[in-house]
């Protein structure tokens, strides 16, 4: 990653406006595949039964597909969907509010919980503290969302009842959740050195709530801890809170950072390409400084 910003910079290369434009296409792409599904133009069941049966779906793209057992029905979860979040608040901050409520819809539509919770809440929290003036562009961009967000709570009614009533399938993934801790403590109460100097970069260990062996769990802060060790994982932590101090004057940036960083707490994003992305995009500034 440090060697590509550097790469960057020598050659003036304004790398933000393809990450930009990468996001945007990820943005229509996830719209268009839930419109034609929708109207039955493509089923997303079988949109990657050409691929050949070699080839791991999940592993190459993410999580795609439809089920009633999803958050908002539709999983369109692609490894960079969490990226959409910088786009998002890229959009709010140039004042296209019409591409945010399509970005935000796009969010939506990865089907996550994370996805799904942290990028509104921020949106909300945005729009009361700058005291937006609602104009009818506005306006139809707040109808045009909670347009989707009643849809979706109506179309997948039975999922919401059992999410709010019967809370199974919260259950079920805070049941796997717990393994992973309950696992991650134990290495530290059998080898507590392991906390001063880490397991390595990309070891494994036993998660109760895998029932296996594995590399990364979906605590990702708490996984690197493992793996770096707390001296290596502390300069890692300098690296992520950076644009925080590089971005001081833009709310609109912080903000749009602190969602992926949350959205990243229970997804192993920042250890792989689209981490360094995110990084590279929010360290390599507009005026090339």
């Amino acid at each position: 990653m440090l060697s590509l910003l550097l790469v960057v910079k020598y050659y003036e290369v304004d790398i933000n406006k393809y990450i930009l434009n990468s996001m945007l296409f990820l943005m229509i792409i996830t719209i268009m595949i839930a419109v034609f599904d929708f109207a039955g133009i493509i089923s997303i069941v079988d949109l990657f039964s050409m691929l050949p049966s070699n080839i791991d779906v999940h592993e190459l793209f993410g999580m795609v597909g439809a089920n009633d057992e999803n958050v908002t029905y539709y999983k369109l979860y692609f490894r960079t969907s969490p990226l959409l979040a910088l786009l998002l608040f890229y959009f709010i901050e140039k004042k296209k509010y019409t591409l945010a409520t399509l970005c935000e819809i796009s969010l939506i539509l990865a089907g996550t919980r994370a996805c799904v919770v942290f990028p509104l809440f921020f949106l909300i929290l945005y729009v009361l503290k700058n005291n937006f003036k609602l104009n009818i562009k506005k306006l139809s961009c707040i109808f045009l969302l909670l347009l989707v967000l009643v849809l979706i709570v109506v179309y997948n009614y039975d999922f919401f009842y059992d999410l709010i009533v019967m809370n199974r399938f919260a259950q079920a993934s805070n049941m796997v959740r717990a393994g992973h801790f309950e696992s991650w403590k134990e290495i530290y109460l059998y080898s507590p050195e392991i906390m001063i100097y880490g397991q390595g970069i990309g070891s494994y260990f036993f998660s109760k709530g895998a029932g296996q062996y594995i590399d990364e769990f979906e605590w990702f802060f708490l996984d690197y801890i493992r793996q770096m060790g707390v001296g290596i994982f502390l300069i890692y932590f300098l690296l992520i809170i950076g644009p925080f101090f590089l971005h001081f004057n833009s709310l609109a940036k912080k903000m749009g950072w602190l969602t992926l960083l949350l959205i990243a707490s229970t997804n192993p994003i920042l250890s792989g390409s689209s981490g360094a992305i995110a990084l590279i995009f929010m360290y390599n500034k507009s005026d090339n400084t």
